[in-house]
């Protein structure tokens, strides 16, 4: 069920009906239960055919709920709430994308400077070799590369407390990968330093610890290569970022840059910001962060299946697509895991100065299984954000686009003065390892 708050905010409703009723199609692939409310209506399940799912919308606003459960047994629901002006495509995936053909390639390093970590990718499929102890200044490997056509990348860096810096990157040709075979790649010989260029933050603040990230993107990397994760000191807004020497960029490749900061405020509750620039030709960059986003924690209420109450600020942002995200996850008898996500549009949200939404009890739609119920409870992990962009989700990476994210982060930790450098760090390597 949809609440809006006692002082008429919170969006939502049904919107006017539509003159003309429109079709949607879901692709949800693997889903337990697909559901969906069209304006303020009751919940229905919806039938689908080889993960496609139909539905018609009569209001302006309508949602779907996707409800997934992994191989250990854990489950998660998805809720979009959405208006006919927004994107009409919705897509989730339960469980891992079938893997790609792959072919095998023996790859050849040599000089691999002494002390030095090295990666080399092959499109997606990377080879993380660590410290050289491991991989010496010459070594040989098979890598299993996903089938077609793909660029090479490798990177040096030095091997220190926190993430490595790069010392070489090699951004290689495109190879078409149809049948077994061999590369060699001589570090010394074509690798560069990176190249560096100022990078102004604006919005920080005195308590804010910052990481510099850094990615990059071909027309056949299928990922992004992380070139660089450097913590900064708090206070500082002159920075910099590395990428690709100008004399190995081709065209279509792009450099992303993206700063994360956050701080622990008196509340115990992590406050994180982000902003992403995508670049063609590498310059000395400006890039702004949001506000610091304040909201409550979310409240589970005592049912049998759990709904969640969150309230969000709005702000109608600074770019064109803006979204709110609630996420919890919760643990139930036996280590059980259960999570939930809203995602609500600006849309949606209307003109509302906050959201104020209590998800909905799927419990009896065909489809429902106890492992999508969230467990009982008021210490949870959870997080409310906001993010905003200036091109629809999903848009394939383009130069010039902009992104920006603003979150809260509960349960509060132990202590008001704890860092979340350490915090932003894993969700940098999580970052990483979701790209793979």
């Amino acid at each position: 069920m949809i609440v809006a708050a006692a002082t008429g905010c919170g969006g939502g409703g049904s919107g006017d009906a539509l003159l003309v009723p429109v079709p949607l199609t879901i692709q949800a692939s693997g889903a337990a239960l697909v559901a969906f409310q069209d304006g303020s209506g009751a919940w229905t399940a919806l039938d689908g055919t080889a993960g496609v799912y139909q539905a018609t919308e009569r209001f302006q606003n309508y949602a779907v709920a996707f409800g997934c459960v992994a191989a250990d047994g854990s489950g998660f629901v998805d809720i979009y709430y959405q208006t006919v002006w927004d994107p009409t495509g919705l897509d989730a995936a339960c469980g891992d994308p079938p893997a790609p053909a792959t072919v095998p390639v023996m790859v050849t390093l040599a000089g691999v400077p002494d002390g030095q970590r090295i990666d080399v990718w092959l499109g997606p499929a990377e080879f993380d070799g660590g410290n050289t102890a491991a991989v010496t200044s010459s070594a040989a490997f098979t890598l299993n590369a996903p089938q077609g056509m793909v660029d090479v990348f490798a990177d040096t860096s030095s091997v220190g407390v926190g993430f490595p810096r790069a010392t070489a990157l090699y951004r290689g040709s495109t190879i078409d990968l149809e049948a077994a075979q061999a590369l060699t790649i001589d570090l010394a010989a074509v690798g560069l330093p990176p190249e560096s260029h100022s990078l102004t933050v604006q919005g920080t603040l005195p308590a804010d610890d910052t990481i510099i990230n850094t990615l990059y993107v071909t027309p056949h990397s299928q990922a992004e290569w992380p070139i660089q994760d450097e913590e900064v000191k708090p206070g500082m807004t002159d920075l910099g970022y590395t990428t690709v020497d100008a004399r190995q960029r081709q065209p279509g490749d792009l450099t992303i840059v993206h700063p994360q900061l956050a701080h622990v405020e008196a509340d115990g509750l992590s406050y994180d910001r982000g902003a992403i620039l995508v670049i063609d030709d590498a310059s000395d960059a400006v890039v702004a962060v949001p506000d610091v986003l304040h909201a409550p924690a979310p409240v589970l209420d005592h049912t049998a299946n759990p709904r969640a109450t969150v309230h969000i600020p709005t702000d109608p942002g600074q770019l064109m697509h803006v979204e709110y995200q609630a996420y919890l996850s919760t643990t139930g008898p036996g280590g059980a895991q259960s999570a939930l996500r809203a995602t609500i549009s600006a849309h949606w949200a209307d003109d509302a100065a906050a959201i104020d939404l209590t998800t909905p009890d799927l419990s009896q739609l065909p489809g429902w299984i106890p492992a999508l119920a969230l467990a009982p409870g008021t210490d949870f992990p959870w997080m409310i954000e906001r993010r905003e962009s200036d091109v629809a989700d999903g848009t394939p990476r383009a130069a010039g686009q902009r992104t920006m994210s603003t979150n809260v982060i509960g349960p509060p930790k132990a202590s008001s003065n704890a860092s979340p450098g350490a915090a932003l760090r894993t969700r940098r390597a999580a970052d990483r390892r979701a790209r793979r």
